[in-house]
């Protein structure tokens, strides 16, 4: 999973860098220290980086692509593995070293001019998240752990609730739309499909059988169509009424 993160990562980075090359820009490089992942909030303006070296979350201004400029440093309980970005607030996954480890909303406080951001929330998850993803319209959330997933009900940056759902097998690739969440078992060709607002109680509503076990999802900005990526194709599943639309 970590290496298709990579991979998903890498081929962003390609297609903006190209987009700004194309137009003559010069291309910036930003010194993030032991950075293990990227966001964007904010209409795009703002991107974060998760820099576990120091425990912190920088954030920059890339209104200009040609000059970014580091807002703030975000400090946190432990070392940032993974990020996810909404509209106006972003979760950090935290490797605190104890018991458990915990996910850090980091959203904009505006009266403030010393801490422009900073972390306003803390939800304890099991040990082991590395990868967390939101919905499109911001209001639901997945963790995904070594042993299971934690769903979120996103009211508010402030107001999260959590529940954490324990598995017998690793999830290999996991995406989330506004109504549905999608997962994967490592070395499973079947696509477990579940309503999101049903959490923990919920049974999977369908299970989509493939080819081959599934290495990867991702979700359209709309959330309208799911990208399902096997060991031997790909396909492109309608999210609302889960027929292969293309592959």
């Amino acid at each position: 999973m970590r290496l298709l993160r990579w991979s998903g990562l890498a081929l962003a980075l390609l297609l903006m860098f190209s987009a700004v090359l194309a137009q003559d820009a010069p291309v910036v490089t930003v010194e993030a220290g032991d950075f293990r992942d990227l966001a964007i909030i904010e209409d795009g303006t703002r991107l974060l980086v998760a820099d576990a070296a120091s425990d912190h979350v920088r954030i920059y201004d890339v209104s200009s692509m040609s000059a970014p400029v580091l807002i703030t440093s975000v400090s946190l309980a432990g070392a940032p593995l993974a990020l996810a970005g909404a509209e106006n607030f972003a979760a950090a996954a935290v490797r605190t070293g104890g018991a458990q480890d915990a996910l850090e909303v980091i959203t904009s406080t505006p009266f403030n001019r010393r801490f422009p951001y900073t972390a306003i929330n803390y939800i304890d998850v099991p040990r082991g998240v590395t990868n967390v993803i939101f919905s499109p319209n911001g209001e639901r959330g997945i963790a995904i752990g070594e042993n299971g997933y934690t769903l979120l009900d996103i009211i508010a940056p402030e107001e999260i609730s959590a529940i954490t759902v324990e598995t017998d097998r690793p999830i290999s690739a996991a995406a989330i739309t506004d109504q549905r969440v999608f997962m994967a078992f490592d070395g499973d060709s079947a696509l477990a499909v579940l309503l999101s607002r049903d959490g923990a109680n919920a049974a999977p509503e369908t299970t989509i059988a493939l080819d081959s076990p599934i290495r990867g999802l991702a979700v359209s900005a709309d959330g309208a169509l799911i990208g399902v990526l096997t060991e031997n194709q790909m396909f492109i599943l309608d999210s609302s009424d889960l027929t292969i639309s293309a592959q």
